[in-house]
């Protein structure tokens, strides 16, 4: 008997066929009022990053 595998067609992410540029506003959004710290440690709000242009945000996590 073989073993049931399931449709490599089907995916497992259940946001697959969402609007993106939906899901990233959302996201945007949900992220904009959280607090960071910028590379001299002063607090930045996250939206500001993006408020006024387009910006690529990375997170780094430092260990240590």
């Amino acid at each position: 008997m073989s073993k049931a595998y399931p449709d490599p067609g089907a995916t497992r992410n259940p946001g697959a066929g969402a609007d993106i540029p939906a899901l990233v506003t959302s996201l945007a959004d949900t992220l904009a009022p959280l607090t960071v710290l910028d590379e001299r440690g002063a607090a930045v709000t996250l939206g500001t990053l993006w408020r006024d242009r387009t910006a690529v945000v990375a997170l780094v996590r430092h260990f240590g």
